[in-house]
């Protein structure tokens, strides 16, 4: 089954100016609306606006805050083993806003995929690969990537696919890492959510 369809993204030209971007997919044995991932983008490391550096803690199965952002200097972010993500992007059959992407971490040896525990609203870690394919309109593992604000291309927000409205944020603690969680902002923009790759 061959599925055809256009999307249309901001331009480069300035005000009112789109780019028309015509996708092509292919799926047999999947529902309509479906993720598939192009594109993987290693060794990414993810600060908060305090320019605190996203951990995820040493042993992810006993850890129910599976990660944090904590302050590291330049050596520990650019060398420390629990600080590099892979962010995988997908094309959605079906667009929504944003671009859905997924994250993953190798710790001891082992790749970890980060998911939404509904149930508890909290951002968790297990083991195994993000997968290639994933049939569906929703997914635990999926975060719609934005803009934090249109005139910033740097800072980002992420939108979890399987609670729309929740966002990872960062939960500020005095004299404690601050933890990831998901959040429903009550007012926009909230800093809490703003979260800038490196």
């Amino acid at each position: 089954v061959h599925n055809t369809f256009l999307r249309l993204v901001r331009g480069t030209g300035g005000p009112g100016s789109f780019l028309c971007i015509l996708h092509y997919w292919y799926y047999k044995g999947y529902e309509c609306d479906a993720w598939r991932k192009y594109t993987t983008e290693p060794q990414k490391i993810f600060r908060n606006q305090h320019n605190q550096t996203l951990v995820v803690r040493e042993d992810l199965q006993e850890s129910y805050a599976a990660a944090a952002f904590e302050t590291l200097t330049t050596k520990e972010a650019k060398y420390g083993n629990r600080v590099h993500f892979t962010l995988h992007r997908f094309r959605d059959t079906v667009p929504k806003e944003g671009l859905p992407v997924a994250f993953s971490i190798q710790v001891n040896r082992k790749t970890y995929t980060m998911y939404c525990e509904k149930d508890q609203q909290e951002v968790r870690f297990r083991e195994g690969e993000v997968p290639d394919d994933i049939p569906g309109d929703t997914s635990d593992i999926i975060f719609n990537q934005r803009n934090f604000e249109s005139s910033n291309q740097q800072a980002f927000r992420f939108e979890s696919a399987l609670m729309r409205g929740f966002f990872l944020a960062f939960k500020v603690a005095e004299n404690t890492p601050s933890e990831l969680i998901l959040k429903k902002p009550k007012d926009e923009p909230d800093e809490s959510t703003k979260i800038i790759p490196f």
